[in-house]
Parts: structure tokens; sequence; C-alpha cells
């Protein structure tokens, strides 16, 4: 467990996580024009109806276990030893069967919620989940130890090599929907390499030889099992759209409604910023200080959601066509539908972080319930009839839902009213902007 006085600055975790979010977005930005220009409306959304698949299929094969990993990692109930060698024998008789087992259902898939997907790139994806696994549970143990600074690297230089390969296999060698797949195939060692280099300090080769800890394994399941419904649900919630555009429309649908909903999402690139650090700095501080910092910070958000709302509205016009081309002009209109959502959805990734971080994961559960079947049911009900226009408006729907069970939940444990959680007071912004002068006193001193 890391000690109070040598904890990171949470200020500091905050600028590392927003400067990842901010420089990933940029080769991210580069590396989506690359493949909508070179694979076009569908070529990109059968990139991007596998990607989601497997993300899918990555939670399950987890159990949750990854979020387990940060709380017992960062409250120091468990040595590093003692996961790593369990989390090894989890990837191994869990992970990878479940991998194997769902290769075979390929064809299966192919024919159902994976349509226009090409069956080898579907196997392939699927024989890679345990790989994606290691990286995830890597990123975990990073994350509880609170060193954003090398998720910060590690960020910058997988979305790098990733645009570098799109490039070769994409534009160079022009392999089209394989080229793309393949550049993110490729990426994984990498990313795997980066995370045990900056772990070798806590990790040693050791701790890699699979081994069961009945009090080890029943705390990481225990608790990841909470949030695996949750995590199932909300990715459900947030991604299961994506296959109903494509069951009911058309591959070409699906990149075309991606655009849009990845250009809104730019917006969570703060509060990912924020509720990334508040998670592990929740379950380390004592119970008062945590109920008093966590509506603080939600808080001081919404003096960045409100505005930034209404600048990509107005600039959505002007920037998917010019950066996506004229084939993607009908993202624009799934904008205005999406945004409330993704505001709520900003506000809900803090409430969780607060929750989970005080050992309530199962609220997560409650709210994905409810809008997962909201999700289902809205776009069963508004694709067939509105297209990616109803898809967006469910998604909104789905994500609101969510966001008042958490808020519920966040008000209830904090002891904190809703105005408190949600709007910013003076005192507030003269903190922030206190906050912030005296950080960039500092670096001008360091500057200069």
């Amino acid at each position: 467990m890391l000690n109070r006085e040598r904890q990171p600055s949470f200020t500091k975790n905050v600028f590392f996580q927003f400067a990842q979010q901010v420089s990933t977005l940029i080769l991210g930005i580069a590396s989506s024009i690359i493949i909508a220009r070179g694979l076009g409306p569908t070529g990109k959304g059968i990139v991007n109806t596998l990607s989601t698949f497997t993300s899918f299929v990555g939670l399950i094969a987890l159990l949750g276990i990854h979020t387990a990993v940060i709380y017992y990692s960062a409250s120091g109930r468990f040595t590093y030893k003692d996961i790593m060698r369990n989390l090894v024998s989890f990837l191994l008789f869990f992970t990878m069967p479940l991998a194997v087992s769902l290769a075979f259902l390929a064809p299966f898939l192919q024919g159902n919620i994976l349509k226009g997907v090409p069956l080898p790139l579907i196997i392939i994806a699927l024989l890679l989940i345990p790989l994606n696994g290691l990286s995830t549970l890597l990123n975990s143990i990073l994350a509880s130890q609170q060193r954003f600074k090398q998720l910060f690297i590690i960020g910058i230089s997988s979305s790098f090599s990733l645009l570098v390969l799109l490039c070769v296999f994409i534009i160079l060698f022009k392999l089209g929907v394989v080229g793309g797949m393949l550049a993110s195939w490729l990426n994984i060692p990498l990313i795997i390499a980066l995370y045990l280099f900056f772990l070798k300090d806590c990790l040693k080769p050791e701790f890699f030889k699979p081994y069961f800890q009945k009090e080890v394994i029943k705390g990481l399941a225990s608790y990841g099992l909470k949030c695996f419904l949750s995590n199932i649900l909300w990715m459900t919630s947030l991604r299961v759209d994506v296959f109903f555009v494509n069951y009911f429309l058309k591959p070409s649908a699906v990149g075309i409604y991606m655009t849009g909903v990845s250009y809104t999402e730019l917006i969570r690139m703060l509060p990912t910023a924020i509720s990334g650090p508040l998670f592990p700095r929740v379950s380390s501080l004592p119970p008062e200080e945590a109920d008093k910092f966590a509506p603080f910070v939600t808080r001081s958000l919404t003096l960045f959601l409100i505005p930034a709302c209404f600048i990509f509205y107005f600039l959505a016009p002007v920037i998917i066509p010019f950066f996506y081309g004229k084939a993607f002009i009908p993202s624009v209109k799934v904008v205005g539908f999406l945004l409330p959502g993704i505001i709520l959805w900003s506000y809900m990734s803090q409430f969780n972080a607060y929750v989970v971080g005080k050992g309530y994961p199962q609220v997560g559960l409650y709210g994905a319930i409810i809008s997962s079947l909201l999700a289902f049911v809205l776009d069963i009900t508004l694709i067939p009839k509105m297209g990616i226009a109803g898809a967006a408006i469910a998604s909104s729907i789905a994500y609101a839902s969510n966001f008042l069970v958490h808020l519920y939940y966040f008000c209830r444990l904090s002891k904190t009213k809703v105005s408190q959680a949600l709007f910013p007071t003076l005192k507030d912004i003269r903190e922030l902007w206190g906050t912030f002068a005296l950080k960039f006193a500092r670096f001008r001193s360091y500057k200069y």
C-alpha cells in the first residue's frame, strides 16, 4: 500500500492522464483518418465492429479481476507476488481455454452479429484475447501504484506505434481491412513489453510462475465478480448499438455512426483523466477525506463539461467532413443526440470511481442493469425506424439512467446533496485557480 506521504500528487496524476488523453487523441485521430480514408465507411465499419466485439469478449475473459487488482493492490491487502502468480494461473486456466472455445464458434458469430467480417479475422482476434488480458492486468498493477507518468509514456508509445503500423499496412502495402487489424494485433506485444519494463522494480521473473492461493483467488474473484456483471452490462449499454446498427443496417452505417460517436467521446478525455487517478486515491484515503474530496472533483468537472458541449456541437459540421471526408458527413447528425448522454456519462464515471474505491462495486451493477435493458429495447425499437440517429438517442437515454443510479449512491455514501455533487461554488473556483496558479508558477521556475 502507498504511504500517504509518498502518494503522488492527485493534480500531477490528472495532468499525466490528461496529457495521455490529448496525445493519444492526436495520434488516434490520425489513425482513424488513415482507416477512414484508406478503407472507406464499409472497411472502417468492419474494423469498428470486430474491435468492439473483442472488447466485449475481453471483459468476459477477465471476470472483473482487473478492477479487483487495483483495489487490493492500492489498499495493500495482497502482495504483488501473490497477485501476479494467481493472475498468470487465471489467464492459463480460464482466459485461454475460453478464447479457444469461442474461436470454434466463429462461423456462427459471422452469420449473426459479425456480418460482413471475414472469418479468419474473427478467429485470430479471439485467439489473441489472453494477450490483451495480460496487458489489461499489468495496466491495473501500474495504476494501483498511481504511476500515471509511466502510463502516459505507454499510452503515447502504443498510439504512435499503431499509427506507424497502420501507415505501413494500409497505405504502403494496401492490405485493406486485414492491414487495419494486423496493425492492432502487432501492437499488443509492444504494450506488454513496456508494462513489464516499468514494473520490473516490483514484478520479478519468479512472480510469473502459476500458483493458486485460495485466499487471493477468493478475494480477487469476490470483488471482481461484483464488477464483472456491471462491466459487461455497462459495455453492453455503451456499445451494443454497434451490433444492432450492423445487423439492421450494414457495415458502412457502423463506420459512419462510430465516427460521430468517436467525435463526441473526445469530451471524455478530461473525465477519464480524472476518474483513473480518483479510484486508487479514494481507496487509499481515510473515509472522511475521500467523502470530501470526491464531491469537489465532480463539482469542478462542470466547469469543463458545459462549455465543451457547445463547442463540440457547433464545430462538428466543419471538423468531421474536413478530416474524414464527405462520405462521413451523415456522422454529424448523431452528434447532437449523443452529447447530452456523453456529459452524463462523464459525471457517472467520477461517481463510479468513488463508489468502487469505497468498496461498493455492486453499485455499477445496479446502474448497468437498467442502462443495458434500456439500450436493448430502444436500439431494437429506434434503429429500424430512425437509423443511426435512433442509435444515438438510445445511447443517451441509457447513459442518463446509469447517471441517475450512480448519483443517488454517490450522494448517499458521501453524505452530500445533489447540488454539492454537480454545481461548483465560488470557493471551488478560487481553490482551483489557486492550485493551477501555483502549478504554473512552479513550471515557470523550473523553466527559467
